[in-house]
């Protein structure tokens, strides 16, 4: 999937800095991405979001990915 490639790239270049915060867009992702990502946290990231302050649904997952779009 070309944008987690492009973000791995990223990382393994530049792993001793910190990179800009940029839009998810600048990392190759567009919207028709967003409905993996959104299905990968919830399915793949459990532990993650079991630890949560905040319960996160799916909906709410989507907001903040299309929010940092």
């Amino acid at each position: 999937h070309y944008p987690l490639r492009r973000q791995r790239q990223m990382c393994r270049r530049d792993r001793n800095k910190i990179l800009p915060r940029m839009p998810l867009s600048e990392y190759g992702v567009t919207r028709d991405d967003l409905a993996e990502f959104t299905d990968n946290v919830m399915t793949k990231q459990g532990r993650l979001m079991a630890n949560n302050f905040v319960r996160l649904e799916a909906d709410d997952v989507m907001a903040i990915y299309k929010d940092l779009l």
